[in-house]
C-alpha cells in the first residue's frame, strides 16, 4: 500500500512539473545512472581482479557485464533525448574504488559485497522511481527495462554479504 500510494505520489509531482522540470529531472537521472553503473564496471573489474572466492568473481563478472550494457543502452536513450552524459566518475566513487583496492581477501570481499549491495539498493530505488515519473518516454522505458536485472543484482549482492558475515542470505 505504501509503495503504491509513493508511486502515485511520485507520478502526480512529476506531471506537476514543467516541461523544463522534468527535462532537468530526467538529466539528474540519466547522470546519476551513468555514474553509478560505470562505478559498478569499475568496482566489478577490481573484484576479478583481487577476489579469489568464486561466488564473488561470478556475481563481479555479471555485475562488469551487465553494467556495460545497461550504460550502452542509456547512452542510446540519453542521445535520443538529447542529454549529455558524465565523462568521468565523481571523486566520491573513485575514492571507494581506490579504498576496496587496499584490501584483499575475505576484508575485500566483504566490503565489495556491502558496497555492491549498497549501490544496487539506491540505483533499483531510482530506477524504480524514473519508471513512474521521468518524462522522456525512451528513458521510462530504458529504467523499466532494466528493473528485473538490478533487482538479481540487489539479491545476488545480499547473498554475498550474508556468506562473508557468516549470516544466512
Amino acid at each position: 500500500m505504501r509503495t503504491l500510494i509513493f508511486s502515485v505520489l511520485a507520478v502526480a509531482s512529476v506531471l506537476a512539473m514543467p516541461r523544463d522540470a522534468r527535462a532537468q529531472s530526467d538529466e539528474r537521472f540519466a547522470a546519476s545512472v551513468a555514474e553509478t553503473t560505470e562505478a559498478h564496471v569499475v568496482l566489478g573489474e577490481l573484484a576479478l581482479q583481487i577476489s579469489t572466492d568464486e561466488p564473488t568473481r561470478a556475481f563481479a563478472r555479471q555485475l562488469v557485464d551487465d553494467s556495460k550494457r545497461i550504460n550502452a543502452d542509456l547512452a542510446t536513450s540519453a542521445r535520443s533525448a538529447s542529454i549529455e552524459l558524465p565523462a568521468d566518475l565523481p571523486p566520491r566513487k573513485v575514492t571507494t574504488a581506490e579504498t576496496l583496492s587496499t584490501l584483499r581477501d575475505v576484508e575485500f570481499d566483504a566490503q565489495f559485497a556491502k558496497v555492491a549491495s549498497e549501490s544496487t539498493a539506491a540505483l533499483l530505488r531510482s530506477f524504480t522511481e524514473a519508471s513512474q515519473s521521468v518524462g522522456d518516454a525512451r528513458l521510462k522505458s530504458f529504467a523499466t527495462a532494466n528493473l528485473q536485472v538490478l533487482q538479481a543484482h540487489l539479491d545476488a549482492a545480499n547473498a554475498l554479504r550474508g556468506d562473508a558475515t557468516g549470516e544466512s542470505g
